[in-house]
């Protein structure tokens, strides 16, 4: 009996060894109920300080001190996600669902290093003024369907990228994603009339970033 209590805490003590010399890499991509990829999505191991945050294309990657854990899963605008890391699965597809909570209300906390420390920061990101929710109501209220998508039957999605600055400013608008037939100016016209945006901050101080929008568009 005493030598197989034995055996059994050095298998877990070997486990355990393997796991710090050799991290478990997880990596996946992030986007929201269209398959678009969310940028910027906060992903974190909970109860830790592992995390990361999701690249231009969704993508993200991290390393987990040990073999399994949940991985909580943020984004501006959408319901936040639990997902148990099983063994043997290290590639994930996550798709967040719209959240109809006020932007203004969600926090996402991301993490770095300095000296060699891990040290916690409070990042909320830029979002129109009122939240996601307003920007929706205002695009439903004064979207306009040119005339040239009607007549071909144009459906889809325009996708926008845009700097917000310090202030609040829009500038540096760009079609990542175009339709055409008039529908990449509408959606930028819906995008300069909309509510202005506060910047995104880092614990409280403003700084400029890169944001996106999406804009549906159904001739029929």
């Amino acid at each position: 009996q005493v030598k197989k209590e034995k055996k059994k805490k050095e298998a877990r003590n070997s486990r355990a060894f393997s796991a710090i010399v050799n991290p478990r890499a997880i990596s996946g991509v992030i986007t929201d109920e269209n398959k678009e990829p969310l940028p910027g999505a906060s992903v974190i191991i909970k109860g830790s300080s592992e995390g990361a945050v999701s690249d231009i294309n969704g993508n993200f990657s991290l390393n987990l001190s040990q073999e399994e854990g949940v991985l909580q899963v943020a984004y501006i605008g959408f319901k936040t996600e639990e997902i148990s890391l099983e063994s043997g699965v290290d590639e994930l597809k996550i798709e967040l669902n719209p959240d109809n909570v006020s932007l203004s209300e969600v926090v996402v906390t991301a993490y770095g290093e300095s000296s060699n420390e891990d040290k916690q920061q409070v990042i909320v990101y830029a979002r129109p003024k009122g939240g996601m929710k307003n920007f929706r109501q205002h695009v439903a209220k004064n979207l306009m369907i040119p005339e040239a998508a009607k007549a071909n039957n144009i459906n889809g999605t325009v996708k926008l990228s845009f700097d917000v600055n310090i202030n609040g400013a829009i500038s540096d608008i760009l079609v990542k994603k175009s339709l055409g037939f008039g529908c990449d100016e509408e959606a930028i016209r819906l995008l300069k009339t909309g509510p202005n945006w506060q910047s995104k901050t880092i614990n409280g101080s403003p700084v400029s970033s890169e944001q996106t929008v999406k804009i549906k568009f159904k001739s029929k």
